[in-house]
């Protein structure tokens, strides 16, 4: 009979020894006696919407049933809504109503209320809204709420919850009290033994009506050709390249979920596969675990715009010509990095989507912009010099001579000299 602690401890399918230590950014676990002894997750609550597949801020997997427009969660003042596309398993939109704002995540631009673009950021009462990357956009609340949207190539959709949060919420991802058994608690608030009667009773038909008649979203491939290409492409789950995140996550649930998520994907197989890698890689980041140019390896790779170049690390704090110009909002609240398209190191991203250099940069002010070089603003003679406005209060006056501004209409304007002292203004 052998001594229980010398049992070793199983996870991904994989033995380890007694005293081995898995250690993540949220907790770190220790085989013990044949078990993991873990620390507090020291996380915030997380939310996913990876297409069909989603995982409760408690962390319930489940599989969604029909291609509707689901209420995703809510709160006292906030909802957060996702649509189907009617003929392909993926996400086409997202609807985020915060108090009485609105904002629309579609077609890889992101609208407020009154249909104006946020190209770069926007700031309200409410919260700050701005593009982390080509491909991922964070919305900010002013309760300490992240909603990250993933743009492209396929929408994705992650929630995380502030760690003190109390407020009652529902919706898709349950309501965030640690206790899995009730996270299918419907919207007539009537505890669901299924995800599938749960789902559906926050489901909605594109018109509003409750009770979502659309098609199912098929259990089982319907594409042979997207079969065959995804049952020879998912497995790169299990490459070298993600070997650093295996003892971690396990691959086997994402290779399932690729493998499906390719299979109905329609026309856009290579995105949808991209996308689903990507989802393993984004989990492996999101606990530290540093990966490998899966995105080469694996034939996944991103052409970017102009000079933009792809990184699995942008960090958006200071990264823009009109962040030069005043204190940068986005630097308190850079969270993990992200993939996607940026500007090198030493560029930075000006008006029209082109890298440049600092000294290049104009320079933002209420007003509007202003070109690199001297101009005279609202009276004051001001230089944009790398990004940053610097105004002179005096004008820059030497020689006795006293700044004048044209709003101060009551003074004379005629310059004074010791000959015009003698004549009447």
């Amino acid at each position: 009979m052998c001594d229980e602690s010398d049992c070793p401890c199983m996870f991904a399918g994989k033995a380890f020894k007694p005293g081995h230590v898995r250690k993540t950014g949220c907790q770190t676990c220790n085989c013990q006696n044949g078990s993991w002894e873990c620390s507090e997750n020291t996380c915030s609550p997380k939310c996913t919407v990876e297409g069909q597949y989603v995982t409760s801020f408690d962390g319930k997997s489940y599989t969604l049933p029909k291609k509707c427009r689901y209420v995703v969660s809510k709160g006292s003042n906030w909802t957060i809504k996702a649509d189907f596309s009617s003929s392909e398993v993926v996400l086409t939109k997202v609807v985020i109503e915060l108090f009485e704002e609105t904002y629309t995540f579609e077609d890889n631009t992101v609208k407020l209320k009154n249909g104006k673009d946020i190209t770069e950021l926007h700031r309200s009462d409410h919260a700050l809204v701005f593009w982390q990357s080509s491909m991922f956009v964070l919305v900010h609340t002013s309760f300490d709420m992240k909603i990250q949207v993933q743009m492209s190539p396929i929408i994705q959709l992650y929630i995380t919850l502030p760690r003190s949060h109390t407020e009652t919420i529902s919706g898709l991802c349950g309501n965030s009290n640690n206790d899995t058994t009730d996270d299918f608690t419907s919207s007539n608030n009537i505890r669901e033994s299924s995800s599938k009667p749960f789902a559906l009773s926050w489901g909605y038909d594109l018109n509003g009506n409750p009770q979502c008649s659309r098609e199912d979203i098929p259990a089982l491939c319907v594409n042979s050709a997207n079969e065959i290409y995804a049952e020879y492409r998912c497995p790169g789950l299990n490459n070298e390249v993600f070997s650093n995140c295996h003892s971690y996550i396990s691959p086997d649930q994402y290779q399932a979920a690729c493998i499906q998520a390719t299979c109905n994907c329609g026309n856009n197989k290579n995105d949808c596969l991209c996308t689903a890698l990507g989802n393993y890689a984004k989990a492996c980041s999101s606990l530290g675990v540093k990966l490998g140019d899966w995105r080469s390896a694996l034939n996944c790779t991103i052409t970017c715009p102009t000079n933009q170049a792809f990184s699995y690390n942008n960090v958006i704090c200071n990264s823009t010509c009109s962040s030069l110009s005043g204190n940068d909002p986005r630097c308190e609240l850079q969270g993990d990095p992200v993939e996607g398209c940026g500007c090198p190191e030493g560029t930075h991203l000006g008006d029209e989507n082109v890298c440049i250099s600092k000294s290049k940069c104009p320079c933002h002010y209420s007003g509007g912009t202003t070109p690199p070089g001297q101009k005279v603003i609202d009276g004051l003679l001001c230089n944009c010099e790398n990004g940053e406005l610097q105004c002179n209060k005096d004008c820059g006056c030497t020689k006795g001579k006293v700044c004048y501004h044209c709003s101060q209409g009551w003074m004379k304007t005629a310059q004074k000299t010791c000959e015009s002292r003698l004549k009447k203004l």
